[in-house]
C-alpha cells in the first residue's frame, strides 16, 4: 500500500538523503557567513603524546621509550625544538611551515573519569555533567544563525554526531549507497505528490539538491565504499565535505568522525596505520575546500588522551590530557599553545596521565567568537552555559 510516509521516504531516497527528510536537503540559499568551520572528532581517545610528542621534556624519552617509532628514516618531525609531530603527519608538517597549523596541548574538557561514552558526551554537549537529553554545543551555536535561510550546519557521514544534534535544522550528506532512481520513477513521484504541498516541496528541493551535489562532487557523490574505516573512504568523505562547504551557498559548518584511536595494545603498529589516514583525510579536506581554505578553521579533537607510560602490551590505557589540532587558512599557526605541566612523576595527573591545563571549551569559545563572529553573550549563555570561569582563548585567527 502506498502511503504518505512511503512517498516521503521515496522522495528522500531520490534526493540521496541519508537522514530523515526534514534534515536532509542542502538548501540552496544565501550562506549565513563566509567563514568555514569543520570539527573532526577522533573517537577512541587519541594519544596526544604520540600525535604531538614532547621530546624537549627531560622525562619524555624515558617515559615513551617503548612507544618510540622504530624507524631510523621516520623520526618525529620537529616543530619548535620542544614539540614535534608524529613522523607520518607529513601533510600537517607542510601546514606548520606555512603557519596554517597550531597545536593546543595538555588539553581536555572538565571530564576526568576516563569513560569513552561519558567523555564523548561532554566533549560534544559542552556541559559539565552527562545528560541523556542534552543537545550538541555546535548545534546550539548554529542557532545564532537561525534567521538565515540556509542550513548552516552539515553532518558528513552515515549518522549525525551528537555535537550537531539539536533543534537547529542542519543538512546531512554521505556517499550514495543505492542506485540513482530512474527519471520515470521521479516523474511518477512528482505526479503523485502534486496535490500535497509539503511532499511536493520536499521532493522538488531534494531533486534539485541532488543534481547540484552531483555537479559539485563528481565521483565522490556515489562512493561504493560502505564505511569510513578504509583510508580512501575517509579521504573521499573529507574531500566531498570540503567541496560542499566551498560552495557560495549552503552549509558553512561541518562535523566528521574518524574512529579507531583506542590503542590499548601494540600502539606503534596501530598508529603507523592510523596517522597516515588522518594526514590524508585532512589534506583531502583542504583540497576539497579549494579557495575557501583561506577562510577555514578545522578543529581536530578527541575525548581524552592516554597514559604517559605504556602498558604491558606496548599500548596505552585511557588517560586525561591530550592534544588538539587547529588548521586552516584562517588559523594563526606555527605555534604550540600549552601551559606545559611536565612529565615528571610528580607532574602527572594521578601519577599516570598528562595533566590537563587547558579546557577545550576555551578554544571552542574563542573560535566561535573570533572566527564565526558569534556574540560573546550568546556563547556564554546558550552555547556553553555554566562555564563563564573558562575564558575564551584569544588570538587564534589571522587578522
Amino acid at each position: 500500500m502506498i502511503t504518505r510516509r512511503r512517498i516521503l521516504q521515496g522522495a528522500a531516497g531520490a534526493a540521496g538523503a541519508i537522514a530523515a527528510l526534514g534534515n536532509s536537503p542542502l538548501t540552496l540559499a544565501a550562506a549565513a557567513t563566509d567563514r568555514r568551520l569543520v570539527v573532526v572528532i577522533l573517537r577512541g581517545g587519541t594519544d596526544g603524546l604520540a600525535l604531538v610528542p614532547a621530546p624537549g621534556d627531560a622525562n619524555f624519552g624515558q617515559l615513551r621509550q617503548r612507544l618510540a617509532v622504530q624507524d631510523p628514516n621516520a623520526d618525529n618531525i620537529d616543530l619548535d625544538g620542544f614539540f614535534a609531530l608524529h613522523p607520518k603527519l607529513t601533510g600537517l608538517a607542510s601546514l606548520w611551515r606555512e603557519k596554517q597549523l597550531a597545536v593546543v596541548h595538555a588539553a581536555q574538557t572538565g571530564y576526568r573519569s576516563r569513560s569513552h561514552f561519558d567523555a564523548q558526551d561532554l566533549l560534544e554537549t559542552g556541559h559539565n555533567t552527562v545528560s541523556a537529553l542534552a543537545d550538541g554545543w555546535l548545534n546550539r551555536a548554529l542557532g545564532y544563525f537561525a534567521a538565515a535561510e540556509t542550513r548552516t550546519g552539515l553532518a558528513v557521514g552515515y549518522g549525525t554526531p551528537l555535537i550537531l544534534q539539536g533543534k537547529t535544522p542542519i543538512a546531512t550528506w554521505a556517499p550514495r549507497r543505492l542506485d540513482r532512481p530512474e527519471p520515470e520513477f521521479l516523474n511518477k513521484l512528482m505526479m503523485i505528490s502534486a496535490r500535497d504541498p509539503e511532499i511536493s516541496r520536499a521532493l522538488g528541493e531534494g531533486i534539485k539538491t541532488e543534481a547540484v551535489n552531483r555537479r559539485r562532487l563528481g565521483h565522490l557523490e556515489s562512493s561504493e565504499i560502505a564505511g569510513t574505516g578504509a583510508p580512501r573512504a575517509l579521504a573521499d568523505l573529507a574531500e566531498a565535505a570540503g567541496r560542499l562547504l566551498s560552495a557560495d551557498t549552503g552549509a558553512r559548518v561541518a562535523a566528521l568522525d574518524i574512529d579507531g584511536w583506542d590503542t590499548h595494545g601494540y600502539q606503534i603498529t596501530a598508529l603507523s596505520y592510523r596517522m597516515p589516514i588522518l594526514d590524508r583525510t585532512l589534506m583531502a579536506l583542504k583540497a576539497g575546500l579549494g579557495a575557501a581554505w583561506a577562510n577555514t578553521m578545522v578543529m581536530v579533537v578527541t575525548e581524552f588522551g592516554r597514559t604517559a607510560v605504556p602498558n604491558g602490551t606496548n599500548g596505552t590505557d585511557h588517560g586525561t590530557g591530550g592534544a588538539m589540532l587547529l588548521l586552516g587558512g584562517a588559523v594563526r599557526g606555527g605555534r604550540v599553545l600549552a601551559d606545559w605541566p611536565g612529565l615528571g612523576k610528580a607532574d602527572l595527573y594521578e601519577g599516570r596521565d598528562l595533566k590537563p591545563t587547558m579546557d577545550l571549551r576555551a578554544v571552542f569559545k574563542g573560535v566561535l567568537m573570533a572566527h564565526l563572529g558569534v556574540d560573546a553573550a550568546y556563547v556564554e549563555d546558550t552555547v556553553f552555559p555554566a562555564s563563564r570561569a573558562i575564558r575564551p582563548l584569544e588570538n587564534l585567527t589571522v587578522a
